[in-house]
């Protein structure tokens, strides 16, 4: 079950994340053990229709995501993947946009842009933790952890805010930009 789950995660961000994706499909313990329990909790009691996972169940699925690979170095080694997650972080948390689906105009925005310097990280990034999420007793008390987990690493990226925004401004100015093929 739990690498079904693994699977189901990997799909949903793979447009963002390539190397979560064959990570997921290139071996059995990906993701460390914690990270699995934790999303079989993300998942656990998930209402589902004609057997589908719904956004409801997924609203803290991409925070979940982006604030692990945040904090978590191999998950962030390119700049395409950095850029992936922290500009989804900025536009969840300051945009409004989908805390389950990834944004396409940032997904174009990164995939345009796969030579931008990465800048260097933060020593520290974040007093909340995947130990934290895992502790929620119950789906609300999870959800309320990953939201604040989520905006203890943006601020722990005070200093690339504003690179993180003027990221997200370019994509979604862009966004009627056809990909080249």
């Amino acid at each position: 079950m739990r690498y079904v789950v693994c699977l189901v995660v990997g799909v949903l961000i793979g447009a963002l994340c390539a190397m979560t994706v064959a990570s997921v499909l290139g071996a059995r313990n990906a993701w460390p053990r914690a990270v699995m329990t934790v999303m079989q909790h993300e998942f656990a009691g998930a209402r589902r229709i004609h057997g589908v996972v719904t956004a409801q169940a997924l609203e803290t699925l991409h925070d979940f995501v982006d604030a692990y690979c945040l904090q978590h170095d191999p998950y962030i080694a390119s700049f395409k993947s950095f850029a992936a997650h922290l500009a989804h972080l900025c536009w969840s948390l300051e945009h409004g946009g989908s805390r389950a689906v990834p944004s396409e105009p940032i997904r174009a925005w990164v995939e345009r842009n796969p030579t931008v310097e990465k800048p260097p990280l933060p020593a520290r990034r974040g007093v909340v933790t995947i130990a934290d999420v895992a502790a929620a007793a119950h789906a609300p008390a999870h959800r309320m952890a990953v939201d604040l987990w989520a905006r203890s690493v943006w601020d722990a990226y005070a200093s690339l805010q504003p690179l993180a925004r003027d990221w997200v401004s370019a994509a979604l100015r862009e966004k009627d930009v056809i990909r080249p093929h």
